[in-house]
C-alpha cells in the first residue's frame, strides 16, 4: 500500500506535525526541518498552507501520529544560522513517480536528489515556502497537477522579479525542469523542449558549471523522442566537451559523463556510452560504474568484457548486491547460447537474495533462480 506522509519538525522548539493523505494509494513523505528560529508560528503557517495547497490539488490530508521516511526533504535555516540575515531553504525530492514511455532520462523516473530547489532569497515567507513545497510534493508523486504544467511555471514571473543572483535563478530553472519533464508525459515534445531550454538558460546565467547535467540529459533525450537525433547528440556532446574544458576530473565532469552514458545507451550508441563510462572508471573506479559498463558490454554480447567488469565490481565491493544480480543475468544470457552456466547463474541470484532479500531486483532474482532450479531438476531425471 502506498501512502503520503508529511513530517514537519522545528528543531529549536522541538515541534513536529505529521499529516497523512486520506487517499492511501498515494505515497509521499515530506520532512520539513527548521533550524535557528524561535518563531513558534512559523511551522504552523507552513503546515497549514501546504495542507491547503495539496487539498486544492486533490490531495486531502489528515493529522496522524507517527514518523515517515524521507522522500522529500525540506530544510529551512533561519536568519543568523548560516550567515546573518540569510534565509536558506532547500526542497529535495528523493523519489519521483513519473511514468513515461519511453522513460525520461536521468532521475525523472527514479529520484531527483541532485535536482533540489535552493532558495537563498533575501526574504522567504511561509506562503512562498509552502507554495514551492507543494509543487515539489505534487511533482514527486508524478501527478503533475493532472498535466497542467502551468502549475509549475505560474510562480516564475514573481520569482524572476525577486531574483538577485545565480542561486535565485536556479529556483526558477528547477521549476522549468519540473514543468518540462511533466510535459513529456503529454507527448508535447516541442513544448517540453521549450520549457527545458528556458530552465537551462536560467542555469547558465553564471557559466556552464551552473548547469545541472540532468537538465541537458533530459533535453537531449526529448529531442530524440521528437525525432531529432542529430540535435539530441549535438546537445549532449557539446555539453560534455564544454564541461571537460572546465572540470575534467571533478564531480561535475563525472556526473556529466554518467548522464551522457545513459543518453547514448538509450539512443542505441553503446560504443560512445562505453567510452564515457571508461573515462569515469579512469577517474573513479567504483563498483557502480563497473556495473553500468558491464551492462553495456552485455547488451552488445561482449561476454568476456562484461564478466570482467562484474568481477571487478565484486572485487571492489564484495557485499554490493547488484553486482551479483547483473553477473547472474550475464551467466543466464550465456546459458541461452548453449554454454553450461546454470550453476554460476543460480549461485549469483541466490547470493543477491541473501544480500538484498527486499532489494529492487529481488522478485526477478527469485524468478530466475526458481527457473534454473526447475531446469536442473528436469535434466537430472
Amino acid at each position: 500500500m502506498r501512502f503520503i506522509l508529511l513530517i514537519f519538525t522545528l528543531c529549536a522548539l522541538n515541534i513536529s506535525v505529521t499529516l497523512q493523505a486520506q487517499d492511501t494509494s498515494l505515497q509521499l513523505d515530506i520532512r520539513i526541518q527548521i533550524t535557528g528560529s524561535d518563531d513558534e508560528d512559523l511551522l504552523p503557517k507552513i503546515v497549514n498552507a501546504v495542507a491547503r495547497n495539496l487539498n486544492a490539488a486533490g490531495i486531502g490530508l489528515n493529522k496522524v501520529e507517527g514518523e515517515a521516511d524521507e522522500h522529500v526533504f525540506i530544510s529551512w535555516y533561519a536568519p543568523g544560522f548560516v550567515s546573518e540575515g540569510l534565509h536558506h531553504f532547500a526542497i529535495i525530492p528523493k523519489q519521483v513517480l513519473l511514468e513515461t514511455q519511453p522513460p525520461i532520462l536521468v532521475y525523472a523516473t527514479q529520484n531527483l536528489y541532485e535536482r533540489p530547489l535552493w532558495l537563498p532569497l533575501s526574504d522567504i515567507d511561509p506562503k512562498l515556502a509552502a507554495e514551492l513545497t507543494s509543487r515539489a510534493a505534487v511533482y514527486s508523486l508524478g501527478l503533475c497537477a493532472t498535466g497542467d504544467t502551468d502549475y509549475f511555471t505560474e510562480m516564475i514571473p514573481e520569482l524572476a522579479q525577486q531574483a538577485e543572483n545565480h542561486s535565485d535563478n536556479l529556483v526558477i530553472a528547477t521549476l522549468y525542469f519540473y514543468a518540462g519533464n511533466c510535459t513529456v508525459q503529454t507527448g508535447d515534445y516541442d513544448r517540453a523542449i521549450d520549457l527545458l531550454e528556458q530552465g537551462v538558460a536560467y542555469e547558465s546565467t553564471y557559466d556552464m558549471t551552473g548547469i545541472n547535467p540532468a537538465s541537458l540529459g533530459n533535453l537531449a533525450w526529448v529531442h530524440l523522442l521528437a525525432g531529432e537525433p542529430d540535435t539530441a547528440r549535438e546537445v549532449m556532446s557539446t555539453f560534455v566537451d564544454e564541461i571537460a574544458t572546465i572540470d575534467d576530473s571533478g564531480h561535475l565532469y563525472l556526473d556529466t559523463l554518467s548522464i551522457s552514458a545513459q543518453f547514448y545507451a538509450l539512443a542505441g550508441d553503446y560504443t560512445t556510452a562505453i567510452d564515457h563510462l571508461s573515462r569515469m572508471i579512469e577517474l573513479s573506479p567504483v563498483s557502480s560504474i563497473y556495473i553500468q559498463r558491464g551492462q553495456m558490454y552485455r547488451a552488445i554480447y561482449e561476454w568476456d568484457q562484461s564478466l570482467t567488469d562484474f568481477n571487478s565490481a565484486i572485487k571492489i565491493s564484495p557485499d554490493y548486491a547488484e553486482s551479483y544480480y547483473q553477473r547472474g543475468l550475464l551467466y543466464y544470457s550465456i546459458l541461452q547460447t548453449g554454454t553450461e552456466t546454470r550453476d554460476e547463474a543460480l549461485a549469483d541470484f541466490q547470493h543477491y537474495l541473501e544480500l538484498a532479500p527486499d532489494g529492487p531486483f529481488a522478485v526477478d532474482a527469485a524468478r530466475y533462480a526458481d527457473s534454473i532450479q526447475a531446469e536442473m531438476e528436469a535434466l537430472s531425471e
